[in-house]
């Protein structure tokens, strides 16, 4: 079991900030270091909420380019507000890479991209309650997936490249993230 579902589930929330009845605690231990709530963010697609998105930075910060280039540690979970299909997720990690991911760094985030994705499909959907996580280190980036009503992951990788972390993350901190209301509550703005 991971540390943040291991501390938000034994210890329960001492403090903590919620979005559309999503709670999240406003501190949790990430790789020997304490990281505090930087933001909460809704995803929102059309006229549906899809999910909440939590930062987790060793400091408060605001902007977006000092914390994609910080090598601090960093961790942003989503929690689902609506079941949604893997396709359709895969699709839009196309579509924000697509987006955010820099020419010459395409050829060689590509396949730890595909490789992603092919880890999602093979959980079939993301169902409502389900928590995604993505732990950003100097050297890896690691990605969690649990079930709603279990206390394990279900999914989880470790993808040793700092740069392929630094691109997922500027999904939704970078130019064009999935919604601006998303990037401004995840800064806390």
């Amino acid at each position: 079991m991971t540390g943040f579902f291991l501390s938000f589930l034994v210890t329960g929330i001492v403090s903590a900030a919620t979005l559309s009845e999503v709670t999240f605690p406003d501190k949790i231990h990430v790789v020997g270091q304490n990281l505090v709530l930087n933001g909460l963010g809704m995803r929102r697609k059309l006229i549906f909420d899809v999910y909440v998105a939590a930062l987790y930075l060793k400091q408060k910060q605001k902007d977006p380019n000092a914390i994609l280039s910080s090598s601090d540690p960093k961790k942003l979970v989503l929690e689902f507000v609506r079941d949604v299909d893997y396709e359709k997720m895969n699709d839009a990690w196309d579509e924000a890479y697509e987006k955010n991911t820099s020419s010459d760094q395409k050829p060689q985030l590509k396949p730890l991209l595909d490789e992603l994705k092919s880890l999602m499909k093979s959980m079939d959907e993301a169902k409502e309650g389900d928590l995604m996580a993505f732990t950003f280190t100097q050297t890896s980036t690691k990605v969690e997936v649990v079930r709603k009503g279990t206390s394990k992951a279900e999914l989880e990788k470790e993808f040793k490249s700092k740069d392929f972390g630094k691109m997922l993350l500027t999904i939704w901190l970078g130019q064009e993230p999935p919604n601006e209301s998303l990037k401004e509550g995840i800064l806390g703005l």
